[in-house]
Order: structure tokens, then sequence, then C-alpha cells
């Protein structure tokens, strides 16, 4: 059999096209696991169930750093974890379609849509992974632009908790303390797994089996902080009552 090799300038980098006789139909299958099996593959780890699957480099569109393993975006959105820091990524890799844009992040050329340059002489560099992603280059990070409301929204329920259900509970409604106490620890809980979740949907599902030792521990520091508060809130009633019988 003859191989001939033909060049499509046109084509998409990640798409490879065989042409065959009719009759060669039935080995399409058989062709297609032939040249995926001659693609390079890694070991990276699912989150939701901390297994190792094997992934194609050629899928990978953004490889980030994160703390001391790496977050591993594929063209499918897919995030997956490297169990190695992003320095020794490229070596790992060896491949010359990925490119160290700054300290925290490697990029598949191959998904590079443009360049274009922004304000204060940053470079806006647009990555298309099929569904459409948009990052921007900005101050030496790459940054999901969808991560910017998740950080919006982090502030929200942190605004909601600290700031208005605790001055609620404790200031201004009249509820029995055990009830202060079930539903601060609750919606704390609650809130911390909420913003969890729109840091990092990994993180949230490495820590969720943990929800009920969180829950309980909760419940048991804010029954000390309370018995702690209730103790120096009596004694400055005690003080101001006896300053009033002087």
């Amino acid at each position: 059999m003859d191989i001939i090799f033909e060049a499509d300038p046109g084509m998409d980098r990640s798409i490879t096209k065989v042409i065959t006789h009719p009759t060669e139909k039935e080995h399409w299958v058989n062709i297609k696991e032939a040249i995926n099996n001659t693609e390079k593959k890694i070991v990276v780890i699912n989150a939701k169930n901390n297994r190792n699957v094997q992934i194609a480099l050629s899928s990978i569109t953004v490889i980030e750093s994160k703390d001391r393993m790496c977050s591993v975006r594929v063209i499918t959105g897919e995030v997956y974890l490297l169990n190695i820091r992003l320095k020794f990524v490229e070596d790992t890799l060896n491949s010359p379609r990925f490119v160290k844009i700054n300290n925290q992040t490697v990029i598949n050329t191959s998904y590079i849509k443009e360049f274009s340059s922004t304000d204060n002489a940053r470079i806006e560099v647009i990555l298309t992974n099929g569904s459409g992603l948009l990052t921007i280059f900005f101050k030496d990070q790459l940054i999901d632009m969808l991560f910017l409301w998740r950080i919006a929204g982090i502030a929200v329920i942190s605004a909601g908790i600290f700031g208005v259900m605790y001055n609620a509970l404790w200031n201004h409604f009249t509820l029995k303390p055990i009830w202060n106490i079930l539903i601060a620890s609750t919606f704390s809980i609650l809130g911390g797994m909420g913003m969890i979740w729109l840091f990092s949907k990994d993180m949230f599902h490495v820590i969720t089996p943990w929800l009920p030792g969180m829950l309980l521990l909760s419940v048991v520091l804010h029954v000390i902080a309370f018995y702690f508060y209730a103790g120096i809130s009596s004694r400055k009633k005690a003080e101001e009552l006896n300053k009033i019988l002087k």
C-alpha cells in the first residue's frame, strides 16, 4: 500500500484527513486507532474522582500553575490536574507547540486565534477552544474573563454573610442562641462552599466529602465563639450597671 501526504493550509491543525478507496471503509476504525495511538499523551488527574486519565497533547489549550501542581484545560472545556510544577512542564511535554508566556501559564500555540494590543502596553492573547473561550494576558497573568465574574460573586457572598447575616442575627433578631448558632453555622458553610465552587470547581469536588465534618466543626466553633462573646458582653453590662449604682 502506497502512502501519499498532501498539505492543506486551510485545514485546522488539530484535524488529520485520511482519504481511502470506498472498499477500505471497513478499516477506518483501525486506521483511526492506529493514528491516535501514535500521538503522545500525558497522564493527568480527574479531580472529580481522583483517578488518573490519559489525554492527548493536541487537546490541551492552557496549562496554569496551581501551587505545587498545574491545572490543564483541554479543548472540550474540561479541567484536569497535573502533578508537576509548571517549571517542569515544558520538559515533560517536549513539544514546540507549547510556549511559556509568563511564570504561571503555558499555552498551546495551535489554539492561538490572534494577538492584539491593549491599554498600558499590554498584549491580549485570544485563544479558541471550540467554545469561544476568551482569555487575556494582563499584568503577566492569563485571566479567564468569566473568572472576574466569579470573583465578584465571591465578594457578594462574603458581604452577605459577614456584613449582613451576622449583624442581623446577633444585633437585631431575638432568636434563641441555639438557633443563632445553627443558622450562622449552616450559612457560613454553605456560603463558603459556594465561594469555593466559584473559585475552583475542582477544589469544590475535592472537599465536598468533608462537608459533614466541616459543618460539625463550624457548630462547635460558633458555640465557643458565642460563649466567649457572651461572657465579654455580660461583664461590660455588669460594669455599666455598677457605674449607674454609684
